[in-house]
C-alpha cells in the first residue's frame, strides 16, 4: 500500500524492484511483479483494479472525489 493523498501520483515495481520505504505518497500501485498483493483504501473513493492479460500489469487505483 501507498500513503494515499488524493493526487495524480502512481508508483511503478518492475520485477526487479525492491521495497524500501512504504510511505510513498502515491495513489496508485501499478506492478508486474507476481505474487505480490497490492491494495489501496477507500471510504467515500471508488478503488479500481486493471488486469493486462498480455503484458501480464496489474493496478490497484484509489480514485478519489476531487
Amino acid at each position: 500500500m501507498v500513503n494515499q493523498v488524493h493526487s495524480n501520483k502512481f508508483i511503478f515495481l518492475s520485477k526487479n524492484s525492491k521495497i524500501k520505504n512504504r510511505s510513498i505518497k502515491a495513489d496508485a500501485i501499478i506492478t508486474e511483479k507476481t505474487n505480490f498483493p497490492i491494495a489501496v483504501l477507500t471510504a467515500d473513493c471508488v478503488p479500481l483494479l486493471i488486469f493486462d492479460k498480455k503484458r501480464k500489469i496489474i493496478a490497484a487505483i484509489h480514485a478519489g472525489w476531487k
